[in-house]
């Protein structure tokens, strides 16, 4: 081993002490290893600390590689140069540096490989990478490549969760998760973590997503904010994802750009702008295509729901879909003192939910607004947003237990059912009727309606851990503001969370701070303070 390899192996550990000794030994040295061993380690500095284009272009690498001892240099260089391509959305780029990896003999076998799991991932071809990165890792493990097992693994988790299989994305990413913060090689742990994320957002815990994310955008180098930002959006953490643009006119950067601009223009209730991006919004990799086109149908009221989240729109289900699941906590214009996450669209063409982000969408269609009432288990509203989106009525018994949670006995019951009818009506005015026979109930629309749907909304505890993932370290006072709550209703919620585990409270002096912990996630550092 030479010290240009040292400095290398070193340096993919985030290491970067030998800087100086090479430069001071000899800056041009005439072996051709040594010399490409140092392009490697500038490639890999290059990765920590991006500055301008990757340092090493197709012909030199092409040229490296024709040397026999400056080829496994030139294989790694190859890996630096295909995960920046990945970051930048750059498929063709990829495409192009994993054809000349894939020329370059006396390179690992699994480094090979790897960089063709890197293209079937962004290609889409997400079949092909769940049946072969099982295989990548194990012959990377043999071979004693750490960064690659993990990798594969990572990608092997994402690709498990594009076709669907979420249970097997959530364990291969936990793995991985782990088995990169032991192996301690940053640009991987960066990329387990990410993927982590991604799948806690996917099985229905986007505050979970936000608590990796946010930790990951104070460590990660900037190639990776754009990945970053567009995972912060959609877990909800809109803030976050704010201070991760720094202005880049790249590819990467704009696509990120432009899927905050439109959940923005939602946000603040513009119909323009929102339209304006809907058009121009394109996702980076086929991973985000389906995910991209059903977010903003999912938004727009006057779209019809995508597949993926039509059994919510149309509610079927009231559990959120997971494009919905971190936007759903966004309060976008919906008036402050509304509690629900989702509302319903009720006109003669079409009758649907939409997420309470997306409230001011609806400003051009004529709507009349019914008011949320203040109580607390908003039954009126329940049995109104039910029946606005069954135009043909139901069974009185399951619209009873729809609304109540349990079972109708006439004899308990009916009395109490009545009641809420009649509180429906008033609620309606001349908006509607209710037209009750033969053991159904209808509602019989006069004018098209906008509802609260209470039934979507999360308990009270779940709107707490949202605002501790979001601002990790804060107090039950910052906590309670953030939330719009008391600070004895915060305080006793977060008790109440910190025994079951959902978060800790940290002792600071006089002050106790919260934060959210995932059970996998270890916070990422600087481990050296040698950096680039």
């Amino acid at each position: 081993m030479s010290a240009s390899s040292d400095a290398f192996v070193l340096a993919t550990r985030g290491d970067f002490a030998m800087a100086d000794r090479l430069s001071a030994e000899d800056p041009h040295p005439v072996d051709a290893a040594d010399r490409a061993w140092r392009s490697a380690f500038e490639s890999v500095r290059h990765s920590a600390a991006p500055n301008g284009p990757h340092p090493w272009s197709l012909e030199a690498v092409t040229e490296l590689a024709r040397d026999p001892a400056a080829r496994p240099a030139a294989a790694s260089i190859c890996r630096e140069a295909e995960r920046a391509a990945l970051l930048a959305f750059d498929t063709e780029a990829l495409r192009s540096w994993c054809a000349i990896h894939a020329t370059i003999e006396d390179a690992d076998a699994p480094l090979r490989a790897s960089a063709a799991l890197w293209l079937d991932f962004a290609e889409g071809r997400f079949d092909v990478v769940v049946a072969d990165a099982r295989a990548v890792e194990g012959a990377a493990a043999k071979a004693g490549l750490g960064a690659v097992v993990v990798d594969a693994a990572a990608l092997r988790a994402l690709a498990s969760l594009a076709v669907g299989a979420v249970d097997d994305a959530l364990a291969v990413s936990r793995r991985a998760s782990r088995m990169a913060r032991t192996e301690a090689f940053p640009q991987s742990e960066y990329l387990a973590h990410l993927v982590l994320a991604r799948v806690r957002r996917h099985s229905g815990h986007p505050h979970l997503a936000t608590r990796i994310l946010e930790a990951l955008s104070r460590v990660a180098p900037r190639s990776w904010w754009p990945w970053l930002r567009i995972e912060l959006a959609l877990s909800g953490a809109m803030e976050i994802s704010r201070t991760l643009d720094d202005g880049a006119a790249t590819p990467s950067a704009t696509r990120a750009r432009d899927l905050v601009a439109l959940l923005d223009a939602a946000e603040s209730a513009d119909r323009v702008r929102f339209d304006a991006a809907a058009a121009t919004l394109r996702a980076p990799w086929p991973l985000l295509d389906s995910e991209y086109v059903a977010l903003v149908a999912s938004l727009d009221p006057e779209k019809q729901p995508p597949v993926e989240s039509e059994a919510w729109c149309r509610g079927r289900t009231d559990e959120a879909p997971p494009i919905l699941a971190g936007v759903l906590t966004r309060s976008g214009s919906a008036p402050e003192e509304d509690s629900a996450l989702a509302y319903v669209v009720a006109r003669p063409s079409d009758r649907r939910r939409i997420p309470r982000s997306a409230f001011g969408l609806t400003s051009r269609l004529g709507l009349t607004v019914l008011q949320q009432s203040r109580r607390k288990q908003g039954r009126v509203e329940m049995l109104t947003s039910l029946l606005a989106l069954e135009p043909e009525g139901v069974d009185e018994t399951r619209c009873f237990e729809r609304v109540y949670g349990f079972p109708f006995e006439v004899e308990l019951h009916k009395g109490v059912f009545d009641v809420l009818v009649h509180r429906t009506r008033e609620y309606l005015g001349d908006a509607g009727r209710i037209v009750r026979e033969d053991g159904r109930i209808q509602l019989v629309l006069l004018r098209s309606i906008l509802v609260a749907d209470p039934r979507c909304t999360k308990p009270f505890p779940d709107s707490l851990l949202r605002v501790v993932a979001q601002q990790r370290g804060a107090t039950a006072k910052d906590i309670a503001a953030a939330a719009g709550v008391s600070l004895r209703a915060a305080q006793a919620a977060l008790r109440d969370l910190t025994e079951a585990g959902a978060c800790e409270a940290q002792k600071r002096g006089r002050a106790v701070h919260y934060v959210v912990e995932d059970t996998t996630f270890s916070e990422p550092t600087r481990r050296s303070p040698r950096q680039p």
